[in-house]
């Protein structure tokens, strides 16, 4: 099973094979295309699976990774899926258009001078310090009353948070968003 997905463009495997050897050397599993698609598997259906499985992504970011429709995909799946994105600046560049929304948030790792290894040390250090903590949505500021629909809310995956109707976390939320004008 692998820890971490590496999103890159196909032009750049050869910083994509770098960045695995070093996480795979530091033993942290990684997964990437076409490497660990399995033969006659379907490309897409094993990409959304290794994405869905993996906690982290590393995105080997360069002009030819900004200009890839896959990439976005890539990111914006990862994105969904809750994976924790490390973009990984191999060229002095700024993402554009939906790369930028995807990625401007982000804090990067710049892979820009050298020596490479002690980056891509820090990059291991960083992934090492993400996949040994285990984060969690937490509800700040909650009444009293609705500390069981907090407690619901942190149990649930993100995807059943809604999936309850008449649960009292689904009455709680309904009760945060309605309008308080009709009150």
């Amino acid at each position: 099973m692998h820890s971490v997905f590496i999103s890159y463009s196909t032009k750049d495997v050869q910083y994509a094979q770098a960045v695995c050897t070093w996480l795979e050397k530091n033993s942290i599993r990684s997964w990437m295309a076409p490497r660990d698609i399995v033969p006659g598997s379907h490309y897409g259906e094993a990409i959304i699976a290794a994405i869905k499985s993996a906690k982290v992504m590393v995105v080997v970011f360069t002009q030819n990774a900004d200009a890839s429709k896959f990439v976005r995909l890539e990111v914006e799946r990862g994105i969904s899926s809750g994976c924790i994105i490390i973009p990984v600046r191999f060229q002095d560049i700024l993402p554009t258009s939906d790369m930028e929304f995807f990625l401007s948030a982000m804090h990067w790792l710049d892979i820009l001078t050298k020596p490479i290894e002690a980056h891509l040390d820090k990059l291991v250090a960083s992934v090492q310090s993400l996949l040994q903590t285990e984060p969690q949505v937490t509800v700040k500021h909650v009444p009293e009353k609705d500390r069981e629909a907090a407690k619901i809310f942190n149990e649930l995956a993100p995807d059943d948070w809604f999936s309850r109707p008449g649960s009292s976390f689904s009455r709680w939320i309904n009760n945060l968003f309605s309008d308080k004008s009709k009150n």
